[in-house]
């Protein structure tokens, strides 16, 4: 699995700016640099578990809700010869795991 940094820093931006803070109050609220705020908004920096605690506790957001479109699912089918991979994204893990077992059921029945 992978996350998706620029959904994740569109979803921090979002928050940021409904809570009308400026990245620069963010930073002070954080403790973070307001151009790692931009880097992490932009997509362009990872950050720590610790760091990542600290702006959704501050933003008053779930970490489900900033991660939801943020997150990769590779599924794989197919017999050995040929395999796909399919990536999902902008689901969340609900329609995710219906979308896997309908493929599932589909590669049974094609068999």
């Amino acid at each position: 699995m992978k996350i998706n940094r620029t959904f994740l820093g569109q979803r921090l931006k979002e928050a940021r700016k409904k809570k009308g803070l400026t990245q620069q109050q963010l930073g002070e609220l954080t403790e973070l640099s307001d151009k790692y705020i931009s880097r992490i908004e932009t997509g362009k920096a990872d950050m720590s578990l610790d760091c990542f605690v600290a702006l959704i506790n501050t933003l008053e957001i779930s970490a489900d809700y900033v991660l939801q479109d943020s997150l990769y699912m590779d599924y794989e089918i197919g017999d050995d010869e040929k395999k796909k991979h399919i990536s999902y994204q902008r689901f969340g893990a609900e329609k995710t795991e219906q979308l896997l077992y309908m493929l599932d059921k589909l590669t049974a029945m094609m068999k």
